[in-house]
């Protein structure tokens, strides 16, 4: 994932670069007063889908409402005398902006900013342990790049990398002795693969 990650961080950035710098020749989907709805795989997991409107010639602004779920579960085994399960589940919200740097019949370059709120609960259990059950609760907030490609009026493929600052924490259920467990993160590599179908 990591390699796949790099690699599309290359890709993007000569993409973008390229367009950027060539005539800006318009394209056959992004113009303003467009909508559209946009469905995005990000690198962490989970997806996002969201309903997306161009402002002006080159501002498009929108939200996301993702939604994650992990579970894994080890049976009990005579050898380890134990079982092991977990399973979380996680909501999203996710205002961003684009600002496209040029715009082309084929690829389109922009550069994107987004704050994120999460929302999770999760339920953890071990035998020998006394269950975990708590929320989990995050912020954060991107910087990126991304290119856009349109081969058709109606169809917007894209790819995007960037930065995010984020802050986390989690908590156990209410009447527990444990409290909030703090963690902020800078740096971190945020990207995915996205999908706009215009209308």
């Amino acid at each position: 994932m990591r390699l796949l990650t790099a690699l599309s961080a290359v890709l993007i950035l000569g993409a973008a670069a390229g367009a950027a710098f060539g005539e800006d020749e318009g394209s056959r989907a992004i113009q303003k007063g467009r909508w559209s709805i946009e469905i995005s795989l990000p690198d962490g997991g989970g997806n996002t889908f969201g309903i997306r409107k161009m402002v002006s010639a080159r501002s498009n602004v929108g939200v996301d409402l993702g939604v994650a779920q992990d579970r894994n579960k080890t049976p009990y085994s005579q050898s380890l005398a134990r079982s092991y399960s977990f399973s979380r589940w996680v909501v999203s919200l996710q205002p961003s902006v684009k600002r496209y740097l040029s715009l082309h019949q084929s690829v389109s370059p922009y550069l994107l900013g987004a704050i994120k709120g999460e929302y999770g609960w999760l339920k953890e259990t071990n035998t020998g342990s006394p269950p975990f059950k708590g929320f989990t609760r995050s912020a954060a907030a991107s910087l990126g790049l991304g290119v856009e490609w349109t081969p058709l009026e109606t169809i917007g493929v894209g790819a995007y990398t960037g930065l995010t600052l984020s802050l986390s924490g989690t908590s156990q259920g209410i009447g527990t002795s444990q409290g909030t467990v703090r963690s902020d993160h800078f740096g971190t590599v945020d990207s995915g693969l996205t999908m706009n179908l215009y209308f």
